[in-house]
């Protein structure tokens, strides 16, 4: 990995554990374009709000991440971003670490943006959620887990955990498409599944 501020950037297959905070934008994650690898979040909170356009945690192209989410986590990017980018063509499954069953994330998007998925115009990429307590809130029409504002969503699958999916706004979906978007393709095989609702205390 490396550092230049303000971006750490993972450049081969890990594992890594991300741990801290950062609220002023200071500290942001990009998995580097084509990298398969391993991240854990434990007790992380990154925040890079505002105007800027600015991403807490992005996929570069054709990159796949598989995310363990050990204690409280939580992610806030600025306009036209999403909370998590996970846009098209790329892959992310998320789950709890071991032993960590109450492992939690918390993604919200910028203006326009969906909580896990696409910014604002941009399609979302492969997402699959397989354990962990996972809350994904899209603003202005972007899915909570999906499109971003005027972006397909793309395949959403969830094995199991707790989900909570939400997006404000008009006509963006909880889970699938953006404002005016297709939905893609969503599966549900198990786990807890709540639209529009931003709090936990129903899992």
């Amino acid at each position: 990995w490396k550092y230049y501020l303000p971006h750490i950037t993972l450049t081969n297959a890990g594992p890594f554990t991300i741990s801290g905070t950062n609220k002023t934008s200071q500290v942001r994650v990009v998995v580097q374009e084509g990298v398969m690898c391993d991240v854990t979040l434990s007790n992380l909170v990154l925040e890079a709000p505002g105007s800027g356009s600015l991403c807490a945690f992005t996929l570069e192209t054709d990159a796949c991440v598989s995310l363990f989410l050990a204690g409280n986590n939580a992610l806030l990017s600025g306009d036209n971003r999403a909370g998590l980018e996970v846009a098209g063509g790329r892959t992310l499954s998320i789950t709890n670490a071991p032993g960590d069953d109450a492992g939690a994330l918390t993604a919200t998007g910028g203006k326009y943006a969906a909580g896990i998925g696409g910014n604002n115009n941009n399609p979302s990429g492969t997402i699959t959620i397989h354990g962990g307590q996972v809350v994904a809130c899209g603003t202005d029409g972007a899915a909570g887990i999906g499109g971003g504002s005027q972006g397909a969503g793309g395949t959403t699958t969830i094995n199991g955990g707790c989900v909570s999916a939400s997006s404000t706004g008009t006509y963006g979906a909880g889970i699938g498409g953006g404002y005016y978007r297709a939905g893609g393709t969503i599966t549900i095989n198990g786990g807890t599944v709540t639209f529009n609702a931003p709090d936990m205390s129903w899992c």
